[in-house]
């Protein structure tokens, strides 16, 4: 499924420099030169990776699950009401009736939760989707194209200076998308502007399996009233989104018409947080894209103790999973005398740490200079 739409950083209309006035100052604009910039998001990433090892959840709804927690879920389950962070007993009841599953994640025979299968399927998509937006995919004369890793299954790629939007970001958007699932068979949702931030909002408009590709004002506004407030920086939590409806803002286009110091005094941003909400709201963003594919600084595992037991997930009583070998279904607190325990789970983080740093040396062909071993 390819979805078309159309971004400038210009102002969009209705933001004429006469509306300057009524708005309070002039309206943010971009200080960059307009760029090509596509944003590559993997659709339920973790769904996917246990689809490729096991078939036969392919084509129903499902749920991924990681002890109390639901992580991820597929946008069939979604499509059933099935929603990331929602009761594991009421999703997985809701998957199972349709004739889905809910998966835990690998775990290790210690009983510790592992990565492992979804970080080298994160960086086998890296590698290949670099390697395919810097050779493959590259136009005849065109310089390589830049590519950003931003998460463990999203990615920013800039083409060539100039490029057209409408027409050569497309392009390279729809083949790119086809010869991810071609090569890796991951489905993916392509978003594609004039800056990152609006390329990040166009992919999740494409979503699922689809391409959006924003190229001009109209699509900005289109985009912009189809974001809520709470997608812009710093308007997540409940209380903005409070002081925002009771100022009836609902969408990233209805905070478009206060200035940032109104914005400051009405909702009580710090002069910079609410410079950077307007800026949102207009759609602008000056980030630059780096080139970084699997390069990391640092790798780490961790792990939360907890203080009193507590059940994982309520009411499941065929869950066998436990945690750092103690009772299934359980999060036990893990005392200093209980010697057994802690030598399991300090193997099994160091275990978890080393498959990472494999998988990292296989596709970097680097090993760590300092080792660092941290208690709070």
């Amino acid at each position: 499924m390819v979805r078309t739409r159309s971004s400038q950083d210009a102002p969009a209309r209705g933001d004429a420099a006469g509306d300057d006035e009524a708005f309070g100052g002039e309206r943010p604009r971009a200080t960059k030169r307009q760029r090509c910039i596509i944003h590559v998001d993997v659709d339920a990433f973790f769904v996917q990776c246990e689809q490729n090892k096991d078939n036969t959840l392919r084509d129903v709804p499902v749920a991924i699950r990681q002890h109390g927690d639901v992580i991820c879920v597929c946008h069939r389950a979604r499509a059933l009401g099935a929603k990331k962070f929602g009761d594991v007993c009421e999703t997985r009841a809701l998957v199972e009736k349709h004739g889905g599953r809910m998966v835990h994640v690998p775990t290790t025979d210690d009983q510790r939760v592992s990565y492992a299968t979804y970080t080298s399927a994160s960086y086998a998509l890296h590698a290949k989707m670099a390697n395919l937006c810097q050779g493959v995919l590259r136009a005849e004369g065109k310089t390589p194209a830049m590519y950003e890793a931003a998460s463990i299954d999203e990615a920013y790629v800039q083409l060539e200076h100039k490029a057209d939007i409408a027409t050569r970001g497309r392009e390279f958007a729809e083949n790119l998308k086809r010869a991810v699932f071609d090569e890796l068979g991951f489905v993916v949702s392509v978003g594609v502007a004039t800056n990152k931030r609006m390329a990040k909002i166009a992919s999740k408009m494409a979503k699922p399996d689809g391409v959006v590709v924003l190229s001009d004002d109209a699509d900005v506004e289109r985009a912009l009233r189809a974001t809520p407030c709470k997608s812009l920086p710093h308007c997540s939590s409940k209380i903005v989104q409070q002081k925002f409806a009771a100022h009836g803002l609902l969408t990233a286009w209805d905070v478009r018409r206060f200035n940032s110091k109104r914005l400051e005094a009405m909702i009580g941003f710090s002069p910079k947080l609410a410079l950077d909400v307007s800026r949102a709201a207009h759609g602008v963003c000056d980030e630059s894209i780096v080139h970084k594919v699997n390069g990391k600084k640092s790798i780490s595992v961790q792990m939360t103790l907890t203080s009193t037991p507590r059940m994982m997930a309520p009411h499941i009583p065929r869950d066998t999973v436990s945690a750092t070998g103690g009772k299934p279904g359980w999060f036990m607190p893990l005392a200093s005398g209980e010697t057994e325990r802690v030598e399991r789970t300090t193997r099994g983080l160091s275990n978890e740490l080393f498959d990472k740093l494999r998988v990292h040396e296989s596709y970097e062909h680097k090993w760590p200079s300092t080792l660092k071993v941290e208690l709070k």
